[in-house]
């Protein structure tokens, strides 16, 4: 029976042995073409993926670089253009400490603080720029300014070392604080001084007022006129 089945196959192969064969070439064929293009679709992907990682790692790049450029554009040191405290005194209505900015010139400040009629600005410079921290004092006309016989510009206003002969019987409270190491207590007991005693005769009767001590009295007097 087996015999008869092979002979049968046998004949069946032979008759149909060229089909078949093209069946099997063609289905072989069919399954390499399967497995190449997948291989090939398996590179394809690598290849997208390597790219998409290089693209992502460049941006990564770049915008860690742009941070880094924006973090040390924040830490650069910015110019100073916040505002001024300066402290102006002597002919003018209101002495106090003002808040200005860096952009302003001593005229603003002026303008601010007004002026008195008696005032005396021609040895003023008036457009010069305000800078923190520092003390302008406007003298009365005819007030006489030793600071000429040491060398010292009074048109550089501004500078705290000014030196202006303050006279005790006619200065007001802000004048008689314009003298370095002179406050409000100071500047209070020699009015009160003044109106209780009368006109002083002598710089010495100076040493009369409340917190005018020796030492105190020999660094301060030559500030002082009568």
């Amino acid at each position: 029976m087996l015999y008869q089945f092979l002979l049968r196959y046998k004949d069946f192969f032979n008759q149909w042995k060229v089909y078949i064969i093209s069946a099997l070439v063609l289905f072989a064929l069919l399954v390499g073409f399967i497995f190449r293009r997948q291989d090939h679709q398996l590179q394809n992907n690598k290849v997208n993926n390597y790219e998409t990682s290089y693209k992502q790692l460049n941006t990564d790049n770049n915008n860690d670089k742009l941070g880094e450029g924006q973090f040390k554009d924040s830490d650069k040191p910015t110019k100073n253009k916040g505002p001024v405290y300066v402290d102006v005194k002597g002919a003018i209505k209101h002495p106090d400490v003002y808040k200005m900015s860096s952009t302003d010139r001593v005229i603003d400040l002026l303008n601010k603080a007004e002026l008195l009629e008696d005032a005396d600005v021609s040895q003023i410079n008036l457009s010069e720029k305000l800078t923190d921290q520092k003390m302008i004092y406007i003298p009365h006309k005819g007030q006489k300014n030793v600071d000429s016989q040491l060398g010292i510009n009074k048109s550089q206003v501004g500078q705290s070392n000014i030196n202006v002969k303050v006279n005790l019987n006619t200065a007001s409270a802000s004048e008689l604080m314009s003298v370095p190491g002179v406050g409000q207590t100071k500047a209070n007991a020699i009015i009160e001084h003044r109106n209780q005693q009368g006109a002083f005769q002598d710089i010495e009767e100076l040493k009369k007022v409340k917190g005018f001590g020796s030492k105190t009295f020999e660094k301060l007097k030559s500030y002082f006129a009568i």
